[in-house]
């Protein structure tokens, strides 16, 4: 006998349940709801979300949570830090309502930046981050085959005290970039990463299998990090993914997070890094900003919990309407 009720199940659901199967997750149905993007958002109770969603012209980014205003910015100078493997641009720029990075809808609007970035400077810290999950909708505008640079994607990290310069620099807090999986090998593969202050320095947190992690399109692309007291997985899905191929366990390194004694002094940083960050020797970085991205990207959100993994579905469901 046919179980008609299960024909009233919206179509989108079935996806995630879909996902479910393939990553080998288990399914509670209050994790995956069918609703937009922001609402899904918002029910988890981020402690920032940016949705980027401003007309061009506006200086600051609503946070849709009411806790930190951000502040849209362009590098001051030419950004040419070859050194660090930091794009060179000679001419910073900066466009709001840029097109869409959600396959939901093209009707949203996103940020093009080039060297330019959002930033809470000067408006207070995130709080407490022991555990903690990150997601952004993110679109590449770069030569992938050929660029070996590094593009910070979000970041929130500070020189800790006590370190004389110079010395390890950045090395309490997160960061989210793209670039090489191996920065002095011409032929390695661009991916995305996950970088963890540990205390002592700022370092990746590579893949549990050894594997270069998600790679690098110009696509679409929901990211997502999620950080927990001994876990850590690394998220990158596209419309062509294979669904049974976007969660990444990366080593879940030892972690300081960000903090101050001013809250002031601490910034997070979407599209761009601070001085701090030297990803690569010599350290510590030069001054001014470097790791500068180069694309689009839209509905950034922070959360001081490791989110479930059918939560992370339930976003990827609702950018990307997708059931295979």
């Amino acid at each position: 006998m046919i179980d008609w009720y299960v024909l009233l199940v919206p179509l989108a659901v079935f996806g995630v349940l879909l996902l479910f199967r393939l990553v080998g997750c288990g399914f509670h149905p209050s994790m995956a709801v069918s609703q937009p993007y922001a609402d899904d958002v918002l029910q988890d109770n981020p402690i920032v979300y940016y949705r980027l969603q401003e007309a061009p012209g506006a200086t600051t980014a609503t946070d849709e949570t009411g806790h930190v205003a951000a502040q849209y910015g362009i590098a001051p100078s030419a950004l040419d830090n070859a050194a660090y493997l930091s794009l060179p641009i000679a001419s910073p720029s900066q466009q709001l309502g840029a097109a869409s990075v959600m396959q939901t809808d093209p009707t949203e609007l996103s940020v093009r930046f080039n060297g330019s970035f959002v930033s809470t400077q000067g408006q207070g810290s995130l709080g407490d981050l022991s555990q903690f999950t990150a997601d952004v909708l993110v679109h590449p505008e770069w030569d992938i085959a050929n660029e070996r640079n590094y593009y910070c994607v979000m970041d929130y990290s500070v020189f800790v005290s006590g370190f004389p310069s110079p010395g390890p620099q950045r090395n309490a807090g997160f960061a989210i970039y793209a670039g090489p999986d191996v920065y002095n090998d011409p032929t390695s593969p661009i991916c995305w990463q996950l970088w963890i202050g540990t205390g002592d320095e700022f370092a990746r947190a590579n893949p549990v299998d050894g594997s270069p992690g998600p790679l690098v399109s110009a696509q679409d692309t929901y990211l997502a990090v999620q950080f927990g007291d001994s876990t850590a997985f690394l998220w990158a899905f596209t419309v062509d993914a294979d669904v049974d191929q976007v969660e990444f366990p990366v080593i879940r390194r030892p972690y300081v997070q960000a903090t101050a004694p001013d809250p002031a002094n601490l910034a997070f940083n979407v599209g761009i890094s601070q001085n701090f960050a030297a990803l690569i020797p010599p350290p510590p970085g030069p001054s001014g900003f470097i790791y500068p991205f180069v694309g689009r990207i839209a509905e950034v959100a922070v959360y001081n919990t490791m989110l479930d993994g059918g939560r992370i579905m339930s976003h990827i469901m609702n950018a990307f309407n997708t059931t295979s």
